[in-house]
């Protein structure tokens, strides 16, 4: 069993007027395992807890993960609350489509929800297949308008999800992985079709009430395939992932998602491990009249991330990041740099610091105009301009 509880503060420096000055949070989680004697029936439990001083939206206990798993030599099932990760972009990845984002947390670490599902893997020579069935949307919930991460006007309402369609109809992904050796090198490919629900949520106008304006949040429907490839080349990984989807609603855009990335492992002359690391994201819309890729809540939409981990090899863990993602488009930007170590085997502590950047660095309200049609700008814009300091101190059982 592994469990863990911490307490977070962030500071805000720079934020919207909306926005309060401070934020404290008590996260929790906790994983447990338990095999039988034979080794092939298994019970995981990863639970996920957050409490914060100042909003309630951000409180909550999810059971992301709750499976029970058999194995064979050749196959695995496994059915309960499930969190695929079939991507190996390190920001975000397009085929990672199994599971919601949990938009309570930091959007820019890609949290996830679990999904309820059953899945069937069988093990190749060179490779697997799987089959998954998931039979539940996870539903989504927004921080309250004073959280730093509020990605809209302070004046909306976000209301519940669409009731007109059918919550439980299932939706069906089909993945086949495989690893290609060509002389000195291989090749891992992933290919995936899914048809059903789509990953991506989006708003749609629900009129205005008063002085506020309601935002209905969208589900559809659609068919998408998608590949991946990732080659490594002596200290270079080469990555690209790519979909595309049929969107089933007259409202939502075909779409086409383009993720490259490129690592470079290697060490300074005293020791320590450096990670290089380059990755570009692309969202494109067929048709531009219909929901924009805000709409869609699409946060990586023309973006290049670049960044350094540098691992100080030490007694105690420690780790040092830098990465800035650079808005191609809206020319906004956002910098983050951390610093994870340990006080003692059992304490772990983190600093972060947070600069966003939107397109104006004037900009003082999460979106132009209260108004659905506003938002057409990047996540960056809708943000605003945001500067934050977070400690955090972990306790690990």
């Amino acid at each position: 069993m592994d469990a863990s509880v911490g307490s977070f503060y962030q500071r805000m420096l720079l934020a919207n007027a909306h926005v309060a000055p401070y934020s404290a949070d008590v996260r929790a989680h906790l994983q447990a395992k338990h095999t039988n004697e034979a080794q092939d029936f298994l019970l995981h439990l990863d639970a996920d807890a957050l409490y914060d001083d100042q909003d309630t939206n951000r409180r909550y206990v999810y059971l992301n993960e709750a499976k029970a798993v058999w194995q064979t030599d050749d196959a695995t099932i496994s059915v309960g609350n499930i969190i695929g990760a079939w991507g190996k972009m390190d920001i975000y990845s397009p085929i990672d489509t199994l599971n919601a984002r949990n938009l309570l947390k930091d959007p820019l670490a890609n949290d996830k929800l679990g999904a309820t599902a059953l899945q069937y893997r069988h093990y190749l020579d060179n490779g697997e297949w799987e089959v998954t069935v998931k039979f539940l949307e996870t539903m989504q919930s927004l921080p309250y308008t004073a959280s730093p991460y509020y990605f809209l006007d302070p004046k909306v309402c976000f209301g519940d999800l669409e009731s007109h369609l059918v919550l439980w109809r299932p939706t069906l992904f089909a993945r086949y992985s495989t690893t290609v050796e060509m002389g000195e090198s291989s090749f891992d490919h992933t290919f995936i079709l899914a048809n059903g629900f789509d990953a991506i949520r989006g708003v749609i106008d629900g009129g205005q009430n008063d002085d506020f304006y309601d935002l209905t949040p969208l589900l559809f429907y659609s068919t998408k395939a998608m590949y991946a490839i990732a080659v490594p080349l002596e200290a270079w990984i080469l990555k690209s992932e790519m979909a595309l989807a049929y969107s089933e609603d007259s409202r939502v855009s075909h779409y086409g998602q383009l993720a490259l990335a490129a690592e470079y492992a290697t060490q300074t002359p005293w020791g320590q491990s450096l990670l290089y690391l380059s990755e570009y994201h692309r969202f494109v819309r067929w048709e531009s009249t219909k929901l924009s890729a805000l709409q869609l809540m699409q946060f990586f939409q023309n973006d290049w991330v670049i960044g350094v981990r540098m691992g100080l090899n030490d007694a105690y863990n420690s780790a040092l990041m830098a990465a800035i993602i650079v808005d191609m488009e809206g020319q906004g930007s956002a910098t983050q740099l951390s610093f994870n170590s340990k006080l003692i085997d059992s304490v772990s502590y983190s600093l972060r610091w947070l600069h966003l950047v939107p397109r104006d660095a004037t900009h003082s309200t999460a979106l132009p105009a209260s108004s659905f049609d506003a938002m057409v700008g990047s996540f960056l814009d809708a943000i605003g301009a945001h500067d934050s300091i977070t400690v955090g101190l972990t306790y690990h059982f």
